[in-house]
């Protein structure tokens, strides 16, 4: 999305874990890695989304195109495979790689009742936990996400889909994608900045040898404003913090 930085997807959807935190209750969050994204996205399928949402047939064709015929072997010590076609994935490099990728997972989000926020290939779960109820409720979206991936023949690495648990009074619940037990971790690198969980009112991002302790309260209860400019601006101002990817 136009004007949509990493800065941006942070802050949004760390000052509402931050704001339920300082609010006494549990936040729950769910990170979630697709195997080899961009090199999985199976062509038929995407022409097929492409198509139902209105694209006109010239540009599909074109798209169609643009990705048939194209070929792949590999070499092992001087030895030469046969030549495969390329069945899905769509060209990293390119400039229109991306937006087909976004194109394809931009379904990704309908029947989700929890906070989603994705970014590229990047995706989490945000839910606020006060009953077991919630827990039910993140689940059901979690179950929603793997038959997503099911449908589209697409998978989810499940050694790097992880859980962190916020707040005092979280039950840590245990929740599964495709069967699988999520691990639970304390800490999560998410778009370059590493989020540690904390029962306190407070969040640590570090960046290489530099830490900045953030007492998320200070802006957002201080100064509450909805506005994600406003937000950045803030931050920007009292933490000269730069996300930059290492």
């Amino acid at each position: 999305m136009k004007h949509r930085s990493c800065q941006t997807n942070l802050i949004t959807f760390y000052e509402e874990v931050s704001r339920s935190i300082d609010q006494g209750v549990a936040v729950d969050v769910i990170y979630l890695d697709f195997a080899k994204a961009f090199d999985t996205v199976p062509h038929k399928r995407l022409l097929l989304k492409l198509r139902k949402n209105d694209l006109d047939e010239n540009t599909c064709s074109w798209i169609e195109n643009w990705l048939k015929d194209r070929v792949q072997r590999v070499v092992i010590n001087g030895t030469f495979s046969r030549w495969t076609p390329v069945v899905s994935g769509v060209p990293q490099g390119s400039v229109i790689g991306p937006i087909l990728f976004n194109l394809f997972i931009n379904d990704l989000e309908i029947g989700i009742e929890s906070h989603v926020s994705v970014f590229a290939d990047d995706t989490k779960l945000g839910k606020v936990i006060q009953c077991e109820q919630d827990v039910t409720s993140l689940q059901r979206d979690l179950d929603r996400l793997g038959d997503w991936a099911l449908k589209w023949q697409m998978r989810f690495n499940l050694d790097k889909c992880k859980v962190m648990h916020f707040g005092v009074k979280n039950t840590q619940a245990i929740y599964t994608l495709n069967g699988t037990e999520l691990g639970k971790y304390k800490q999560e690198k998410d778009l370059g900045i590493i989020i540690q969980g904390y029962p306190k009112r407070s969040e640590l991002l570090e960046k290489g040898n530099r830490t900045v302790k953030i007492s998320v309260r200070l802006p957002f209860l201080t100064i509450r404003l909805s506005r994600e400019q406003a937000i950045r601006q803030i931050l920007a101002n009292c933490l000269h913090i730069r996300c930059l990817f290492g």
